[in-house]
């Protein structure tokens, strides 16, 4: 996404060039006739346009918005009441802008997941778990007859998605986030049950140059 920009919610020029490493990976992973989702912010569908254009598969996206990530400008802001109008000119002064804003939010998100002040949200994180267990339960269900899926969605539902897969609690909800690299991509097994393929897979981003490999 765009950080520090005063529209977030599109792909930078690193976003573009990670989206075609991502469909150059998938490429590979040889899916069976995918069906495709994708919440509706608008880095997400850009990126999974851009996958599928450099896959060459023409394919109808479902488009979900249970995928969209939580809103964290609210988060922030809730933890900051009387700074948040003032951080985005402090973050630019700082030498590492997006360092010093991970510390801010490393705070906010910890307050958030606490739930002690669920009235300051607009969605809880209890709220958004269960958003995330909704929208993975519909995916499981549609690719139940051996058709493979794409989910095209962000670092905060894919986090919540793990917990829910493999049993976590919520004091592993923020270290399993912050691991997440853009445009890496994590393999589901349907069946019974979700079962973890594998987690975080960023190779294509590291083999393709060491400035691809970011976060948030």
């Amino acid at each position: 996404a765009s950080f520090g920009a005063a529209d977030y919610d599109r792909l930078d020029p690193t976003g573009v060039r990670q989206a075609e490493c991502l469909g150059l990976a998938l490429a590979d992973c040889r899916l069976e006739r995918p069906l495709c989702f994708s919440g509706d912010m608008r880095r997400q569908r850009a990126t999974l346009d851009i996958c599928l254009a450099t896959m060459g598969l023409h394919a109808e996206v479902l488009v979900d918005p249970r995928w969209n990530e939580f809103d964290h400008e609210r988060i922030v802001a809730a933890a900051y009441p009387d700074e948040i109008g003032q951080l985005r000119s402090a973050l630019a002064l700082e030498p590492d802008p997006q360092r010093a804003f991970q510390r801010l939010f490393q705070t906010a998100m910890s307050r958030w997941i606490a739930g002690a002040d669920d009235a300051d949200y607009t969605e809880t994180w209890t709220g958004f778990r269960a958003r995330v267990a909704s929208a993975l339960g519909a995916v499981a269900e549609a690719v139940a007859h051996g058709r493979d899926a794409v989910v095209c969605t962000s670092g905060g539902p894919i986090a919540s998605a793990m917990h829910q897969v493999l049993g976590l609690d919520d004091a592993h909800a923020l270290p399993l986030h912050w691991v997440i690299a853009n445009a890496s991509y994590t393999r589901l097994h349907a069946g019974r049950r979700l079962r973890l393929g594998s987690f975080n897979v960023h190779s294509h981003l590291i083999q393709a140059g060491a400035d691809l490999v970011t976060y948030r």
